[in-house]
């Protein structure tokens, strides 16, 4: 769902009023007469979303992807070109944008099979984002795209086009926007309705209206400087929007008409081009309850009855907690616009306004990258992500802990967080109720101690089975390096998937794929204190472990569902990739974190990982710190945000290496979080024999 907020303020004084003049002033019988205008258009079908090229519009959505190369077949796109005013036998000026992701050259033949066959080719080379001007025959109707046959690989994505046609200002007793020409002139409108209001729109802060004072229907003359924007409309009851067309029905595709029904209009928060705006009085703004407070819990309204037995919970234990309405701080930091900066913005206010910053940000609520649903996935935004580029090879992503750093106006000032975020990525008010009630159950009634001191470390292979060595490196080092550091007391259980011809008689490594996903299964339904899993990972699973075995992989999406682990709750670390992309769009709803995090009978009870790509060293560091700080006899704080933060200052001290993960790594789940993992205290006592 897509809000579009708009403030209506009463005061003891006025406001702004609209403007208006005569559409005939004096001496404007001296100007020459104009039956010719301009009329500006769009073609948009946003479907692909790439993470590392902006596009000229920034926001990472592209119409199609025009690859060409060796023995590959040509593509051919044919665009609608819309018009409400009758086009003039002139050329119309057209933009193309797009942008590259290859550096070589890139061709696109455009051409026009009416009303005359036209053909132009556009060339240019390099990567990034590209605006190609041209100009073709005004009366077109659609504009064919077609890659070329070459040796070179060449790759675009297309993001939109744009154009700029010369009409007949004749409008057939309908609603449209237009442009005069340069020179000043007096324009004359053709097939005007009779109610028609015309209003020149050139600064669309402050519209003026045109009054047409004595002059009839039909035909009117107006008085006009040059380069001026108006808007025509022919039924006051109807908003008529900028032309935007769409082709192929396809998801995504943009087509906006004069559509929005004004008829008795009573609200300002409008949803689409097609509902009627709902107008809502807005309380005077009260943050009051977020100062001094300790934890902070940001969610939408209708989650906040289901977050009521962890704040609970949360004041029953010392702190001091706040519940914010999501849309209040957007009221209160982006003008009611959906917007992450707006939060952060909150949370900088209520550090600098209390005795004493919050110790943690709670985010209620999943978010999505594809807010506007182009891809047809249906996905929530309750809180959306902060998405920004913060990853080398994947560009933008999710940084949550962006949320909580509050050094500096832009959240990428400073590397390192100051307050502890934490995700519950729900898509219901239900999902609340169940991971609430499967915290509380984790933090009131622990395992067994024998369960909580199980430590479970899953890696994946450095070697396949013909021997050939994985460039990311050696996980089961990374692994054993972690393993050396739980204390005694605990019982560490290990899987290593090793398929190499060579690998060491050790039982934990499972040359065979099908075992080591059932050992997999097995220890993750057993449960334990910790979970670690190093290796490959994308949003849906664990591993690409052997192609022809089923499943080909150490753990996959669906297989936290089977988990009944629900009284032995481990804290997951996933030093890996992609796993914690909560705003990946998917049909499924959930990445595989989100499902571990979100089941009610099992899985995790929180989990640490990753949004977007990383480097071994840097999850080694991450995962150095976090088990210091938890097993340190000293340890002054082992809550889940210090653990991470511990885990993040490890990294950040050890140089330059993978400081992205800084940023990308995220705690799905409550950040102030105890682990209940422990170590089993033995007592030796010596043998008496009599």
């Amino acid at each position: 769902m897509t809000l579009t907020t708009y403030w209506l303020l009463l005061g003891d004084s006025a406001g702004l009023r609209m403007a208006s003049r005569p559409a005939l002033s004096s001496g404007a019988d001296t100007l020459p007469v104009s039956e010719r205008g301009w009329e500006s258009g769009r073609w948009s079908a946003p479907t692909l979303y790439d993470s590392t090229l902006a596009g000229l519009d920034g926001d990472h959505w592209f119409a199609a992807d025009l690859r060409s190369g060796p023995e590959l077949q040509p593509i051919t796109l044919t665009l609608p070109i819309s018009s409400v005013l009758p086009a003039l036998a002139e050329n119309a000026v057209f933009t193309l944008s797009t942008s590259g992701y290859t550096k070589g050259a890139h061709n696109l033949r455009i051409s026009t099979t009416e009303p005359a066959p036209t053909t132009t080719l556009l060339t240019w080379a390099g990567s990034g984002d590209h605006a190609a001007a041209f100009s073709l025959d005004g009366r077109s109707q659609q504009i064919r795209i077609a890659t070329q046959e070459g040796q070179a690989a060449d790759g675009l994505l297309l993001d939109d086009l744009r154009w700029r046609r010369p009409v007949a200002l004749r409008f057939g007793f309908t609603s449209a926007t237009f442009e005069s020409d340069s020179p000043p002139a007096r324009l004359r409108l053709e097939q005007v309705a009779a109610v028609s209001r015309l209003y020149d729109i050139s600064d669309p802060q402050r519209p003026v209206r045109v009054l047409f004072g004595d002059q009839t229907a039909g035909s009117l003359l107006v008085a006009s400087a040059g380069d001026r924007r108006y808007l025509l409309l022919a039924d006051e009851t109807r908003l008529h929007l900028p032309l935007v067309a769409g082709g192929g029905g396809n998801r995504g595709t943009r087509i906006f008409t004069d559509a929005m029904d004004l008829h008795g209009l009573k609200r300002v928060r409008s949803q689409s081009a097609t509902t009627r705006p709902a107008l809502e009085v807005r309380p005077p703004l009260d943050f009051a309850a977020a100062l001094d407070a300790d934890a902070l819990y940001v969610a939408p309204a209708l989650f906040h009855d289901a977050l009521q037995p962890l704040l609970e919970q949360r004041r029953g234990q010392g702190y001091r907690v706040a519940l914010l309405d999501v849309t209040a701080l957007y009221d209160g930091w982006s003008g009611g616009q959906v917007d992450p900066a707006a939060i952060r913005e909150f949370v900088r206010w209520a550090a600098a306004n209390s005795s004493r910053p919050p110790q943690a940000l709670v985010l209620v609520g999943d978010g999505t990258s594809d807010p506007h649903n182009f891809t047809g996935r249906n996905n929530t935004n309750f809180v959306p992500p902060y998405l920004l580029p913060v990853d080398p090879w994947l560009g933008e992503t999710a940084c949550e802990s962006c949320f909580g750093q509050i050094d500096g106006a832009s959240p990428l000032d400073d590397p390192l967080p100051d307050v502890a975020v934490g995700r519950i990525p729900a898509k219901n008010a239900a999902e609340v109720t169940l991971y609430v009630a499967k915290l509380l159950a984790y933090e009131h009634t622990p395992a067994p101690l024998a369960d909580r001191s199980r430590m479970l470390f899953v890696a994946d292979n450095f070697r396949d089975a013909s021997g050939r060595v994985d460039g990311a490196g050696d996980f089961t080092i990374s692994a054993d390096a972690a393993v050396a550091q739980q204390p005694a007391g605990t019982q560490i259980e290990r899987i290593y998937y090793d398929p190499s011809p060579t690998h060491s008689q050790d039982v934990w490594r499972e040359p065979d794929a099908l075992t080591a996903w059932r050992k997999t299964l097995a220890a993750l339904k057993r449960g334990g204190g910790f979970a670690t899993y190093t290796g490959h990972a994308h949003h849906w699973q664990w591993a690409s472990t052997d192609l022809n075995v089923d499943p080909p992989y150490l753990l996959g999406l669906y297989d936290a569902d089977g988990l009944t682990n629900g009284g032995s709750l481990p804290v997951l670390l996933e030093m890996t990739c992609l796993t914690g992309m909560f705003q990946q769009p998917a049909f499924s709803g959930t990445t595989i974190d989100e499902r571990l995090l979100l089941h009610s009978s099992g899985g995790a009870a929180a989990i640490w990982a990753s949004t977007g790509f990383g480097v071994a060293y840097g999850h080694d560091a991450l995962q150095r710190g976090f088990y210091r700080q938890f097993w340190h006899p000293q340890s002054s704080d082992r809550r889940l945000g210090a653990l991470a933060q511990a885990g993040y200052l490890a990294l950040f001290a050890e140089g330059l290496c993978c400081q992205e993960s800084l940023r990308t790594f995220v705690i799905l789940g409550d950040p102030l979080t105890l682990p209940q993992a422990a170590a089993e205290s033995r007592v030796w006592m010596p043998r008496v024999g009599r």
